[in-house]
This record gives C-alpha cells, sequence and structure tokens, in this order.
C-alpha cells in the first residue's frame, strides 16, 4: 500500500513542474519575465491589462502548490533509506523541500496584491513587482541544494 502512495507522492512532483508551467507561463504570462528596465507605468499597464489572468495563474499557484508536500515526503524517505537513519542529507532534503510551496505561495501573494488594485500609483507596482521577482528568484538556491 505505501508503494502505491509513494508513487503518487512521487508523480506529484511532476504534475507540479506542469501545472507551474501552466499557471505561471500560459495562464500568468510571466515568462520571459517582465524587463527590470521597464518604467514604473509600463509595469503598471501590464498588471492592468492581464489583471484577471495574474490573479487567476498565480491564485492557482497558491492553491496548488502543496502537491510538492507528498512529493518531498517521497524523497526525503528515499534519502532516508540510503543513509540508514535521519541523517544530515534527508533532513536537508525535508527541510528544503519545506520551502518549495513557501517560494512559491508568498512571491505569488505580492504579484496578486500588485494586480488586485490596478489604479494606485504606478511606483508601488512596479515595487511590489520587484519584490515578486527578487522573492521568487531568491527560492532557487533552496531548490538548488535540494537537488544537490
Amino acid at each position: 500500500m505505501h508503494k502505491n502512495i509513494e508513487k503518487a507522492g512521487a508523480y506529484g512532483g511532476l504534475a507540479l513542474l506542469c501545472l507551474f508551467g501552466v499557471f505561471f507561463w500560459a495562464l500568468a504570462d510571466f515568462i520571459p519575465p517582465l524587463s527590470p528596465g521597464a518604467s514604473a507605468e509600463a509595469i503598471a499597464r501590464t498588471y492592468a491589462e492581464h489583471n484577471t489572468r495574474i490573479k487567476v495563474g498565480l491564485g492557482l499557484i497558491v492553491l496548488f502548490a502543496s502537491i510538492s508536500f507528498p512529493f518531498v515526503a517521497v524523497l526525503a524517505r528515499q534519502v532516508r533509506r540510503i543513509e540508514g537513519y535521519w541523517g544530515v542529507m534527508s533532513l536537508c532534503q525535508l527541510g528544503a523541500g519545506i520551502v518549495i510551496p513557501i517560494g512559491f505561495i508568498f512571491p505569488s501573494v505580492v504579484a496578486i496584491a500588485a494586480a488586485f488594485r490596478t489604479h494606485r500609483s504606478p511606483e508601488i507596482t512596479q515595487a511590489l513587482n520587484d519584490v515578486f521577482w527578487l522573492m521568487f528568484v531568491g527560492i532557487v538556491g533552496t531548490l538548488v541544494l535540494q537537488a544537490i
């Protein structure tokens, strides 16, 4: 029975990757990212023009980010099995894996906030967009550690 659960957890990681691509790329249209040299007005206009797409795409990322938990649990369990006990690598895997949904959820909420009120000052929208990208890109170090 636990083998089927572990397989489902492993496939959950693949599902999360696919869903992330659909939500982040196709729905929210955040790939390629907005130019860091774009003016505040241009960024605010992008958020206003793609308002619904951004809110729906990133909202779905927030909703489905928890799919990573079973995937992380399976990975940590397999590393533990290799180590023979809860050693440094299995605990690093578990700890780094917990950061994954946080790395999806918090930046997405910031971008949703930028898209929520498009009538505000363009500089505020630009600042929220900058915070979104800095938080989102900042998670890469943890993902690299997890992969190692």
